[in-house]
């Protein structure tokens, strides 16, 4: 996810107005805007306090770039293992059973 992204997140998930998300971040109305129209990118700085209040407000952290490769990678596996995991799930009893009492608890 970029960073004009989690802006974009941070400003429906909070209801602020870019002015008061701008002060949130320690920067400028016009600084907050060129990120969100993908005129600029935030600094090493910005970028970190970007990150820690996404964090805060729904408690995802940033994935770093290589764990998220890996985890595609990982996806895609299973994917040619499992085409249909839902239909393997119906259809076996046992996983069937440990997948409901996952989403129970």
């Amino acid at each position: 996810m970029t960073e004009a992204q989690k802006v974009k997140s941070l400003l429906q998930i909070t209801a602020k107005t870019q002015t008061e998300l701008a002060q949130m971040l320690g920067v400028s109305f016009a600084t907050l805007n060129s990120w969100l129209h993908g005129k600029s990118t935030p600094r090493a700085g910005a970028k970190k306090r970007i990150d820690l209040l996404f964090q805060s407000y729904t408690g995802v952290s940033a994935i770093d770039a290589s764990d998220l490769q890996h985890k595609k990678t990982q996806i895609a596996s299973y994917k040619k293992t499992f085409p249909h995991p839902l239909l393997a799930i119906i259809r076996r009893q046992d996983l069937y059973d440990t997948f409901v009492l996952e989403l129970t608890y």
